[in-house]
This record gives C-alpha cells, sequence and structure tokens, in this order.
C-alpha cells in the first residue's frame, strides 16, 4: 500500500520547554465538548482560547454511566458503564473558532451527555514541579492533572489532587425533621433524608436525595440524622451510621447512607474521579456535608527525581469537632486515580491515594446515639512498575464514631487497587481522516478476476477509469488507484499493482457422495493452499486432502503460487442419504426371536446395513423386537344398585404392545374357577376396539341374570377375561387359549369381589286393625327407603287409605332389585262414636270435658290444655282455638273429634285523671303520685266482665310561658400573668304563669357564682323550667382580660412571654417569663441565660420551683449547658398540648440584660431558643421597697384597676368603681417611666374616659393610679393608633 499524504514537520513544539522549566499551581487548560463533528476528530468546545495547532491534549469522558433507579437496594447499581472513564491522548490538527479538528483518529466513543472535556496537556523537556494540582472538578470541567515530561521531572513540593474530585454531597438544615425514613431515593427533602455524593452516572435531581448510592457517589442519610455513605472508586465505600437514638434503644434499620460502589478496579483504560461522600442528615445545624473525591492524575515521564515528596489523590477528610455534633455527618471521599508511567524513580516517592474519614458525631449528652459519615474508598494507582524506593498508601478511610466510641453502623471504606505494569497511556496514533487500504500488489493466474475494495464509510470514490463504486473488477495487468473523500471533505489516494502469470486454472466438478464415505482430491503445482470450511476436510492447507462432510457442503479453494499466481475453485459435494428399511418382530415373554443368526429373549431394536449389489448406496436395516401385543386384564371396580338394578363396573387393560381386539368375552363364576367346580354366573361381551392401555366401562342389570335369589353376606363373585366358559371348572391356565385371542399371559385374567348390596329397609304394616263403627279411615304406609311399591289394586304409593274391612298387601323393590311383600286385616268394632260440641267463653274463662271409656287419648293442640293423654281435661284458651282429640281402645277402635272453642274478649272502658307534679291521685283505693296507666277488672252482673284504664298525667297548659333574665356582661381587667380570677354573680330572675307550682333553674354552660373563671371569655347560661314543662334560656358573657406582655416571642410550637419587671428595695430585679408549650412532646427544661459570671438571688441553686399550677421543676444557678444560664428542669411531669408555667428569677443590680436569652428543650432532643427584649418593660416597685401608706394591695380582697380595651387607640376606659367616691391621681407613663400625662380623677361607679394626647407615638405604657391613703394601682397598656 502506498499513501500520499503532508508531512508535519515538528521538530521544535511551541509548547515543548527548555530544560530545567519551573511549574506550579494549575498547568492544563479546560474546555467542555458540546459535540463531535465528520468523523469525531472535530470537536466542538466551549471555549478555544488557550489551545493552539500542535498542541498535545486529554481527551476525557467524566460520567455518562447508567444505574438502576429502582427505590430499593439495587439503587445506583451501575447496570452499563458506557462511555464513562473512557480517555485518550490527542494533537491539535487545526483551530476554526471553536472548532478543533485532532490529528489523530480516535480509540475510544464519547458520549457528550456524560460530561466529555478536553485538557491541554503541557510538554517539557525536563521540569520542576512545585506544588503542582488541578483545577477543581465543577460538574462541567477540572479534576484532572496531565503533564508529559521528554526527560527529568523533579519535585520540589507535593503533586496534590486530593479533593479535587466528584464533590460531597450538600448538607442542608430543617426545623421539621422526620423519623424512621427508609427510602432510597427523595426529592429535595432535607426534613427527610440528605443529597447523595456525585458520581460517575447523572442522577435525577428528583431522585438526588436518600440513602442509595449515587454509582461510586455514597448516599446521603436519611431522617433522624443518620451519616451519608462514604465515596468509591475502585472498592466499595463505608455505609454511614444508622439514625439517631437513646442508649439502650436502638436506632430503626435502614436509615444510613450506602457507601458507593466500586469500578474499573482492574482497568487502566478507564479512569475515574473518587466518589464524593453523602450528607449527614441534619436538623441542628451541625451536621456536615460529604467529602469530595480526589482527583485524577497523569503523569508520563522518563524519570523522576522524587526528594522525599508525594503525589497525592487522597479524598477529603469530613472534619466535625467538638462534642455539640448531634446530627448526622458527612461520609469521607473517595481517593482518585493517578497513572504514572516512568521508566526510573530517584529518591523516596509515596504515593498517596488514601479515602477520606467520615464525620464523628461526639455530643455532650452521653446517652443520644448519632450517625457518624462512613469511610471513603482508596482510590486507584496505575504504574509502569513497583519501584522499590515509592511507598504507596492505598488506604481506606476511617468510619466516624458516635458517644460511647459506637460507630452505629458506620463502616470504614475499602483499601484501594493497584494496576502493575502500565505499559502505556491511551494515545492516538493512526491519523484522522480517510485511509483507504487496496492491499498488496497482485499477481494474476491467466483468465481470472481481481476485485479491488477501498472500504466503506467514504462519501465519495474516484478510480483510475473515473469510476465512482466502492469497488473495481480488474482483469488487465496495469497499476489501479483510488481517490477517497471523507464527509468532511478530506482526500487520500492508494495504489496497487496487478500483474500476470501464465499457469492455467484447475477446477473440481461436482460431486454426489453417499452419507458416511469420503472423497479424495489432490491439486498439485500450488506453493499455498487454503481450502474452506474446515468441515469434513482432513487439511485445509495441504495440496491432498480428504472429504467427508456430515451434509451438502460447498467448498472453495485459493491456490497460490510465490510468484503470484492466484486460483480460485469452488465445488459442492451433495451427501445422498441411505435408504432405510423396518421390519417388526413380536414373540411372548420367555420366547425367542432370531435375526440374522443371533436369538434374543428381551424386546430390542437391531440395526444393520445391507451392502448395495451394484451402483448405490447401502440400505439401513431397522428390527424392532417385542412381545406380543395383547395381554388383558380385567378388575372388578365395584357393583352399583341403581334404581331398582345392579350395575357391574369393571376396568379393563391391555398390558400389551399392540391393540386389542374388537370385543372379548368375560365370564363369571361363584367360586374360583381355577380351585373349584364353579357355576356359571353369566358371561358377557364387552368392547375393547383399539384398547392399547385401559378402560373403564359398565356392564348394566346383571341382578336377574347373576343374583335372582340375592347374595348372601361373604359372597364372592370371580372373573375370566377371554374366556367364553367353554372349559369345565376346575381348569387351568395352561389349558389356554380356547379362544381365537391369544395371550402371551393368562394368569392375570382372572379377578374377585367381595359381594357388599346396601342394606334394604324391612317391610312392616303394622298389626291387624279394628275400626271403630262410622270411622272412615286408616292409612297403611310401607315405609320410605324403596324404589317401587305395588298395593292389592295396582297402587303404587308409599301409603294406602283403607276404608273398607278387608286383607290388604303391598310388594316393595329396593335399590338393587330386590322384593318384599307384608299383608295386614282390617275388621270392625260396635264402639259408637262421642263427640264434643263448638261452646262460646269469657276471655280468662275455662272449660272442663270429660270422655271415659277409651285406652288411649291425645288431645291437641297442647295449647290452653291441662292434660294432652288424659280422659278428663281443663280447656282455657287465649284465643279462640280448634281442638282434635284421637281416642283409641287397646282392641283397635278408633275415634277422631274435631270441635272449636271460641273466646269472647272482655268490654274495656278508659278514662284519663290530670294532675299537678307533687299531687297524689287515688284509684281504687291505691295512691299515685307519678303518670302512668292503672287497669281495674269490675264484675259483670251478665255476660263478660268489662276492663277500664285509666291514665295519669300532669296537667297540660299550652298557654302557660316562663321568662327568665341574666345579668349584663363582665369585664374583668388583670396584670399579666395573674391567671384565672374568682368572680361571682347574681343568679338569673324568672317568671312562670303555669297552674302548677314549682320552677327549677339550671347551669347549661359556664361557671357557677364563686367559681375561677380562666383568662379570656367564657359564656355562662342558664335554663329555667317549670311543672308545666316550659322552659327558657339565658346567657352572658365573663371576660377576664390580662394585660399585655412586654415582649412575646413565638418559635414553632414554643410561646415565650415577658410579663413584668419588678424592683425591690435592694434594687434586685425580678423577671416573669410565662413559657407554653403548643407541642404534643413535654418540655424537659428551661433555660434563661445569664449575664457573665452573675449567679441569680433567687430561686437558690438545687431548689425545687413550683409553679402555680402545682409542677415541680429542680433549679440549676448557675448552669451550664447549652449556655450559661439558670435552668429549671422537671422533675415529674411537665407542660404540653398548649400548657403554660410562669417562672420567675431575681438577679443583683448590677446585671441589667437588654434582652433575655432563653431556651427550651423538647423530649427527646428538640430545642427552641428566642430572646425577649426588656427594653419596652417598665420597672415597677415590689410591696416591700414601698411605705407602707403606698403597699400594694394583695390578697383575695385586693382592689384591681382594670382598663379597656387594650390596645387602644388613642382612648382608654378605666374601671375606677372599687375606689367610688374617692379622689385619686392617674399618671401615664411611657416605657422608660417618664410620665407623659397626668389627671386627678372623682373614682365614679361608671368606667371612666382618659384621652391621651395625640402626640404621643405607639408603643407600650403604664397606666399608675394613686389613692389619696397612699394606695397604688398599675397596670400596662399598648398604644396602636
Amino acid at each position: 500500500m502506498k499513501r500520499f499524504y503532508s508531512a508535519l514537520l515538528c521538530c521544535c513544539l511551541g509548547f515543548s520547554l527548555a530544560a530545567q522549566t519551573v511549574i506550579n499551581g494549575i498547568v492544563n487548560i479546560y474546555t467542555p465538548v458540546s459535540s463531535f463533528v465528520c468523523d469525531s476528530s472535530s470537536l466542538i468546545v466551549g471555549n478555544s482560547t488557550g489551545f493552539s495547532a500542535g498542541d498535545k491534549v486529554l481527551l476525557i469522558q467524566m460520567k455518562g454511566a447508567a444505574v438502576a433507579l429502582a427505590n430499593n437496594a439495587t439503587f445506583g447499581d451501575v447496570t452499563n458503564p458506557g462511555n464513562a472513564g473512557n480517555y485518550e491522548f490527542n494533537r491539535i490538527e487545526s483551530i476554526n473558532g471553536n472548532e478543533i479538528r485532532l490529528q489523530f483518529a480516535l480509540i475510544h466513543a464519547y458520549d457528550v451527555a456524560g460530561k466529555v472535556q478536553l485538557v491541554r496537556v503541557p510538554e517539557y523537556d525536563n521540569v520542576i514541579a512545585s506544588n503542582l494540582t488541578c483545577k477543581a472538578w465543577d460538574g462541567t470541567t477540572g479534576g484532572v492533572l496531565a503533564i508529559d515530561v521528554a526527560g527529568t521531572l523533579t519535585l520540589q513540593g507535593n503533586i496534590d489532587v486530593s479533593a479535587k474530585g466528584f464533590r460531597g454531597g450538600q448538607v442542608f438544615d430543617t426545623d421539621i425533621p422526620g423519623n424512621d425514613e427508609t427510602q432510597y431515593f427523595y426529592p429535595f427533602s432535607p426534613a427527610l433524608s440528605a443529597e447523595k455524593g456525585e458520581g460517575v452516572a447523572l442522577i435525577p435531581v428528583s431522585q438526588s436525595f436518600g440513602r442509595g448510592k449515587s454509582a461510586n457517589g455514597g448516599g446521603g442519610g436519611n431522617a433522624h440524622n443518620a451519616g451519608g455513605g462514604g465515596g468509591a472508586n475502585g472498592g466499595n465505600g463505608g455505609n454511614g451510621g444508622l439514625e439517631y437514638f437513646n442508649t439502650p434503644g436502638s436506632p430503626t434499620p435502614g436509615t444510613n447512607g450506602i457507601g458507593g460502589a466500586g469500578l474499573f478496579n482492574f482497568s487502566a483504560q478507564k479512569v475515574l474521579l473518587g466518589g464524593g461522600g453523602g450528607a449527614g442528615h441534619t436538623n441542628d445545624n451541625v451536621g456536615t456535608s460529604g467529602g469530595n473525591g480526589g482527583g485524577i492524575a497523569l503523569i508520563k515521564a522518563n524519570a523522576v527525581e522524587a526528594n522525599g515528596f508525594k503525589i497525592m489523590a487522597n479524598g477529603a477528610d469530613v472534619v466535625a469537632d467538638g462534642t455539640n455534633r448531634n446530627d448526622g455527618q458527612g461520609g469521607g471521599g473517595a481517593g482518585g486515580t493517578v497513572l504514572l508511567l516512568a521508566s526510573q524513580v530517584t529518591g523516596n516517592l509515596t504515593l498517596e491515594l488514601k479515602g477520606g474519614n467520615g464525620g464523628n458525631c461526639l455530643f455532650f449528652v452521653q446517652s443520644q446515639i448519632i450517625g457518624p459519615g462512613g469511610g471513603g474508598n482508596g482510590g486507584k494507582l496505575a504504574i509502569s512498575q513497583l519501584f522499590p524506593n515509592v511507598t504507596v498508601t492505598l488506604n481506606g478511610g476511617q468510619n466516624g464514631i458516635a458517644n460511647q466510641n459506637m460507630a452505629n453502623g458506620a463502616q470504614p471504606g475499602q483499601t484501594g487497587s493497584l494496576l502493575f505494569p502500565l505499559l502505556s497511556l491511551e494515545e492516538g496514533t493512526l491519523p484522522a481522516g480517510p485511509m483507504p487500504d487496496l492491499g498488496p500488489d497482485v499477481i494474476l493466474c491467466v483468465d481470472s478476476t481481481v476485485v479491488f475494495d477501498a472500504g466503506p464509510g467514504y462519501a465519495s470514490y474516484l478510480w483510475q477509469d473515473g469510476s465512482t463504486g466502492q469497488t473495481l473488477a480488474a482483469t488487465t495487468f496495469d497499476i489501479y488507484w483510488v481517490e477517497v473523500t471523507d464527509s468532511c471533505g478530506n482526500t487520500q489516494r492508494d495504489s496497487v499493482l496487478l500483474t500476470g502469470n501464465l499457469l492455467a486454472d484447475t477446477q473440481f466438478g461436482d460431486v454426489d457422495l453417499c452419507a458416511g464415505a469420503s472423497l479424495a482430491l489432490t491439486l498439485p503445482g500450488f506453493d499455498n493452499y487454503a481450502w474452506a470450511p474446515a468441515a469434513g476436510l482432513s487439511c485445509t492447507d495441504c495440496a491432498d486432502v480428504t472429504i467427508q462432510p456430515a451434509a451438502t457442503t460447498t467448498y472453495t479453494l485459493l491456490a497460490t503460487t510465490n510468484d503470484g499466481c492466484v486460483l480460485n475453485d469452488t465445488f459442492t459435494v451433495t451427501v445422498v442419504p441411505l435408504p432405510e428399511l423396518t421390519e417388526t418382530i413380536e414373540f411372548c415373554p420367555g420366547g425367542s426371536a432370531t435375526v440374522q443368526g443371533m436369538t434374543y429373549t428381551e424386546p430390542i431394536t437391531i440395526t444393520d446395513i445391507l451392502p448395495a449389489s451394484g451402483a448405490g448406496c447401502d440400505t439401513i436395516v431397522t428390527y424392532i423386537l417385542k412381545f406380543s401385543p395383547v395381554d388383558l386384564t380385567f378388575r372388578f371396580d365395584d357393583l352399583v344398585c341403581n334404581n331398582g338394578q345392579i350395575d357391574l363396573h369393571y376396568t379393563i387393560c391391555n398390558l400389551g404392545s399392540g391393540p386389542a381386539p374388537a370385543e372379548v368375552p368375560v365370564t363369571f363364576y361363584y367360586a374360583d374357577p381355577t380351585l373349584l367346580a364353579a357355576s356359571i354366573l353369566g358371561t358377557y361381551t364387552i368392547s375393547t376396539a383399539g384398547l392399547d392401555s385401559c378402560a373403564s366401562g359398565v356392564i348394566a342389570d346383571v341382578g336377574d341374570q347373576m343374583f335372582p335369589d340375592g347374595a348372601p353376606p361373604g359372597t364372592v363373585v370371580f372373573s375370566v377375561v377371554n374366556f367364553d366358559g367353554s372349559l369345565p371348572t376346575p381348569f387351568s391356565f395352561n389349558d389356554f387359549p380356547v379362544t381365537g385371542i391369544e395371550e402371551c399371559n393368562y394368569d392375570n385374567n382372572l379377578d374377585d369381589l367381595l359381594v357388599e348390596f346396601p342394606v334394604s329397609p324391612v317391610l312392616n304394616l303394622g298389626p291387624d286393625v279394628i275400626l271403630c263403627v262410622d270411622d272412615s279411615t286408616v292409612v297403611f304406609d310401607a315405609g320410605p327407603g324403596f324404589v317401587s311399591y305395588l298395593w292389592q289394586d295396582g297402587s303404587s304409593d308409599q301409603t294406602f287409605a283403607a276404608t273398607a274391612f278387608d286383607y290388604y298387601w303391598v310388594e316393595v323393590t329396593d335399590a338393587c332389585g330386590f322384593k318384599q311383600r307384608d299383608t295386614v286385616l282390617l275388621t270392625v268394632s260396635l264402639i259408637n262414636d262421642t263427640q264434643f260440641g263448638d261452646v262460646d267463653i269469657c276471655a280468662g274463662e275455662s272449660l272442663f270435658l270429660t270422655l271415659p271409656g277409651f285406652d288411649n287419648y291425645t288431645w291437641s293442640p297442647a295449647a290452653g290444655l291441662s292434660c294432652t293423654d288424659c280422659p278428663d281435661v281443663v280447656v282455657q284458651p287465649a284465643a279462640t282455638t280448634t281442638y282434635t282429640l284421637l281416642a283409641t281402645t287397646t282392641d283397635g277402635c278408633v275415634l277422631n273429634d274435631t270441635f272449636t272453642v271460641t273466646v269472647i274478649p272482655l268490654p274495656t272502658l278508659a278514662e284519663t285523671i290530670e294532675f299537678c307534679k307533687g299531687d297524689t291521685v287515688f284509684v281504687n283505693g291505691m295512691a299515685y303520685t307519678q303518670p302512668g296507666t292503672v287497669q281495674e277488672n269490675v264484675p259483670a252482673i251478665n255476660g263478660c266482665d268489662t276492663i277500664v284504664t285509666y291514665t295519669l298525667q300532669y296537667i297540660a297548659a299550652p298557654n302557660a310561658s316562663i321568662s327568665i333574665k341574666c345579668v349584663d356582661d363582665i369585664n374583668i381587667a388583670t396584670q399579666s400573668g395573674t391567671g384565672p380570677v374568682v368572680v361571682d354573680y347574681a343568679l338569673p330572675t324568672f317568671t312562670s304563669d303555669c297552674p302548677c307550682p314549682g320552677v327549677t333553674l339550671n347551669l347549661t354552660a359556664g361557671l357557677p357564682p364563686g367559681s375561677t373563671f380562666p383568662l379570656g371569655e367564657t359564656e355562662v347560661c342558664y335554663e329555667a323550667s317549670d311543672s308545666c314543662g316550659n322552659t327558657a334560656s339565658c346567657c352572658f358573657i365573663v371576660n377576664i382580660r390580662e394585660a399585655l406582655p412586654c415582649d412575646v416571642k413565638v418559635i414553632g410550637c414554643m410561646k415565650y412571654e415577658l410579663l413584668e419587671i419588678t424592683r425591690n428595695a435592694q434594687l434586685e430585679k425580678t423577671y416573669r417569663i410565662r413559657v407554653t408549650n403548643n407541642c404534643p412532646n413535654p418540655m424537659t427544661y428551661v433555660a434563661i441565660q445569664l449575664p457573665d459570671g452573675v449567679t441569680a438571688v433567687k430561686p437558690a441553686n438545687l431548689s425545687v420551683f413550683t409553679t402555680q399550677d402545682g409542677r415541680n421543676y429542680a433549679v440549676r444557678n448557675p448552669n451550664f449547658s447549652p449556655f450559661y444560664s439558670i435552668r429549671f428542669k422537671s422533675t415529674t411531669d411537665s407542660i404540653s398540648n398548649g400548657e403554660s408555667d410562669i417562672f420567675y428569677y431575681t438577679l443583683p443590680p448590677q446585671a441589667t440584660p437588654d434582652y433575655i436569652h432563653i431556651t427550651a428543650r423538647l423530649e427527646p432532643q428538640v430545642f427552641y431558643e428566642a430572646h425577649l427584649n426588656t427594653f419596652n418593660c417598665p420597672v415597677l416597685p415590689e410591696d416591700d421597697m414601698r411605705p407602707a401608706s403606698e403597699a400594694r394591695e394583695t390578697g383575695p380582697a385586693a382592689q384591681q384597676l382594670r382598663i379597656f380595651p387594650n390596645p387602644t387607640s388613642g382612648e382608654l376606659f378605666a374601671d375606677l368603681s372599687e375606689w367610688q367616691g374617692q379622689q385619686v391621681q392617674v399618671n401615664v407613663l411611657d416605657s422608660r417611666g417618664a410620665v407623659v400625662q397626668s389627671l386627678d380623677e372623682t373614682a365614679d361607679f361608671a368606667p371612666q374616659a382618659i384621652r391621651l394626647p395625640s402626640a404621643l407615638a405607639n408603643g407600650l405604657y403604664v397606666l399608675d393610679m394613686r389613692t389619696a391613703d397612699g394606695r397604688r394601682q398599675a397596670v400596662r397598656f399598648v398604644l396602636q393608633r
């Protein structure tokens, strides 16, 4: 082959640098590849700046593996690595804008959807490297360091691409974490799971959270607080720790992030960034992201002077210091990939590709165990040889630990992998563009043809004769050339010389060959032979071959001489099948058959070959030896009685090898005919046409012939099949055959059956009957269970009604056809009938009847009778009844009588008596005080008694009415934190015009007077009801208004209120704070931050603080967790579900905080913190710092100042009724305590209006009221215009 293309002189490449060049930092240039064009040797890149023609470049695909995406344990398993990890070196041919054409054809395939990047690779003669690294992977480019050093690479610092690889999952905090989550993926859902680490697969955003791995990226920890899995490279990353739990409990399995999966463990043809670790699940802002994986370092140098430095591609550790890590921690990143191709290494060199460590989750509450991060897998190293002065570290990262040194399911990463020797780095060598190849020059035999093929895949072809096909058939000795053009317009040409040889062709003709025969062929005179196909050939490269194909085959022969003569021959060998014959020979067991002089006693198949008498093929003869085809057996199945006949059920089988005759006889005996002189019961013929196995059948109605007189118990019947009964009994089967159907085995032709017919009922018409005079009928019953009946008159019913004196008989037939007969005599007796007449009686009365002279009595129905089998009965029915009597004598006389007793209902009267509640009514001498019904029986003079019904009821007054009036609404204002208030009020008044005295007043809603009313509005309702059943109701509102707190903060389900600040004579301030827990889980403690170094004056340390509702809290003063504070910790129950407690503490005079930092912890470990402002809260004096004349009123009788509305828009109403008639001074103070308005008022019963100055700004104010005798009240209010 001769090629024509221009040469490129590369004596001095522009970026081949002089000796001892010093490099550091990032030396590569990166750009993404968006598409491949033409023959894939032209790339469209994101930016060609920094690239030049002649540059050495690295083409590498970072992602693109396909993974399983089902929500189960297979999630993230690589199902197809695709082109991920493919890489190769090339050179730039030319650059046109952002299109870069390469010099060499690509070795591998690439998919731009898998993040393909082009990296400029600097080339050096000799170079000194100091702290060399690469751009971090950003999801599109980076993560790769590649250099080519022709001479010596001298290290004066480390080469480090650690943590430059796939990115770890990012941590996201949540305020509403879930629990016990075990799914493998979620959409963006920090409440349920954490983000997976990045890997070689493109995971959809909707599945980027959750514990499932992301190919070689670690899975994120699931709620609640599980750890992330470690990243992977060639091996597996470690699983993260399970979710949070409190010892001695246990975590929910299947919540931890799964470690990444190892890929391409023993391949230097694919390189991979270290996988990122999964993030830990976080809800307290102390979780961590997963560690980044290590990057890729591709280093080619003739020699390396290490000088004790390192080449590193470690995965990132997850740093989680301290003991406040009560969140899931991230998994460590996997080590990256290093490919080092060098001839020698001097000095000590360390190659470090460690997996990153998972994060620890130590917490100061030792019982709480949280999910640490899993360790990252060690990286992958490929090196040209194992140099003695090179130390390799491929350790997997350690898993993090939780409290009590527990791993909680977290695992270390696996050790990385080592591959050597690395013989080369993937680099293209074939020129890009078209490369036609017509092969070597050809010497053609006389009269032959050669077809030249330029190869497929080109846009156009042009041969020397102007033809444009892919192939050209050549017969003339000449030079032939072709020019091809690819889709990018690039052209290339190749030529070949065709010469001749005078050796004549030799050809084999087609031939027919008997199957199994062979054919010898010879073709001398050539130097090289190629026979094909090889099947059936003794040799494929010889001059002499023996051909013996198994089937018809077309063979080709290519024979050549050393001087270039070529012979192509094709011939077909047709395989002729041998003719076949088959013969069947039958014989009985114990007998024999002879074939070709051999004797056989068992069935067998024999194959023999008969030689052909002349031309043609031999014949294959097959002899089939088998036993005689007939061997009959007959088996009793059952004797079945069916509607008056006996059917015999049987099974007949042919055990022989061939079909049975059309029919065979079966003879039945009362005894074994081979042992006794047995009489024949019958001979029957049954059909067996074509029978070659078993068949069932029925011989119908055998009873009359075989069992004319029935069958006594123990009767046995015998059968002989294929026998007509012609031999006298006893006989021997050695005397057979006696019919035209010959069998080989007669011993199995005998069978027997024990006859067991069903037991028939016994016919019995009973004794003879004597009938009384005029009795009409006697019914005789033959009984059930027979299939037919026949009476003396020809009727066929089960019963017979007899009226005449005579003999009566019946004949019955059972299911088997057996018959029975019975007879009875009917005669007459001279006793006359006796009959009772119909009668009427009053309801409740009775009737006495007597009938002597009979021996047996049957009265019916029994209802209302004193006796059913006596001659004398008392009849007292509840309703009209028809009775029957059957009386008989011992000599058979029968009397049937029927009569009706009619019951006449008693007459009734009704009367209504009305009375008032509380009155007494007398009926028939009895006293009644309640409504009801009373009955009285009035005796009759003639006829039946009368029943009188009295209805007793209260007097109804349809026009009566009742009214009720409640007091007006009650409004009471209290100070913040005062809580419920005792309220007394007057009961409602009512009037009624019911004629009956008595009115009842009931409380239907709210609380009675003198009760303690809660804050807010309480509706109180009463209902009045009079004796006439009339009702009326009324309601009013009791409104207890508490002054607004100084500051309120609502954090989640927790509410904090600063109610009041007071100051005593020692200038110590007391802070009152109400805490409300709206969560279902109880509050463990509340902590209030103290100024640094300050201890609260009270409550005392280690004392017990009891709230107004009786709940106890242990006091720590001071406390040091979660910050310097005073802490109230529940000792029994605590607040939850909307409950509140008020806490107060006193600080020394020097402590004046601008705000109060407060934190509550809820079970099991949920924290809510807030800051309450103090600058809007006026400081009020306490009682113990005032003169006696200014002491604040206390106790149940203390008077209270009430104002409304609060907040107000500018006008207040003050309730001064408690001080009615007294002179009072009213001052309005701002939040700093300055007086902004002062009024002198005479207290009145009605609320008094106070109009605030229009210049006052919105905010918190205090209304301070003082009496002439020095008493003082103050209440806060809010101005909001």
